[in-house]
């Protein structure tokens, strides 16, 4: 199956609405989009659950095909307050999972996004697949360089903790905590090529991600900021859950 996290940085459905037919993903995560039921009907989706407070700027999971989504209210109290970046969400069809779609806001001092991960118990895990997708805002080389709670690293221990590695980084053979360098970027500040980070993830169980870069797809810079539909770029996983 393909499940696909791309950040559209507020575009207009419209715009952005022919690249996401051509990620042809069974499961999309989209932070930053307004207006998500409308955005439904313009891509083509079967289903969409979306979280936030306004219409403005949501994340959302949207299903195409025979694959539908639904909130898991199991996970976290509030989705609307503590989880309100974190959205859990049960998916059915072909292949049924467990998705956590992420849009991390790291700056002050508190981790929902680790917070959220926390939240996966060993029921929720035991039940089925579980897939960790999203904006996580935050990478490895990043750790404490400012003073606040920003540490991806706890994130990631926390993840493999439930069995969940980058798919990106498993895709090619490089340790995330030690190939810094080597990674492609999914995210350029302000659109500059000259600014790259990657900060864009899909983590799944380690037996469902084929060791090979064919099965991980990234956006690059000439076809996403150049073209102005947004800072970030695609990563789209061909996944064997």
């Amino acid at each position: 199956m393909r499940i696909a996290i791309w950040n559209i940085g507020r575009k207009a459905h419209d715009v952005v609405a022919d690249t996401v037919t051509d990620l042809q993903a069974d499961v999309l995560v989209i932070p930053e989009i307004a207006r998500p039921l409308e955005a439904a009907d313009r891509f083509g989706a079967s289903d969409v659950c979306h979280v936030g407070t306004d219409e403005t700027s949501r994340l959302a999971v949207f299903t195409f095909g025979d694959y539908r989504c639904e909130l898991d209210g199991s996970v976290g109290s509030d989705p609307e307050n503590d989880l309100m970046w974190n959205l859990p969400v049960l998916i059915s069809g072909p292949v049924p999972f467990r998705l956590l779609a992420v849009w991390s806001d790291n700056f002050g001092n508190l981790r929902p996004t680790t917070k959220a991960i926390e939240c996966l118990t060993s029921d929720w895990v035991d039940a089925g697949p579980v897939v960790v997708a999203g904006d996580f805002n935050h990478y490895r080389k990043r750790d404490h360089v400012r003073d606040n709670d920003k540490d991806h690293g706890l994130t990631v221990e926390r993840l493999a903790e439930l069995g969940l590695t980058s798919a990106y980084h498993r895709s090619r053979g490089l340790d995330e905590a030690k190939d810094l360098e080597e990674a492609d970027p999914t995210f350029w500040m302000h659109g500059h090529e000259s600014k790259p980070h990657h900060l864009d993830y899909i983590y799944a169980p380690v037996g469902s991600i084929r060791p090979s870069p064919d099965s991980v797809v990234v956006g690059t810079h000439a076809a996403i900021p150049q073209k102005k539909l947004s800072d970030h770029a695609h990563l789209v996983a061909e996944l064997d859950l």
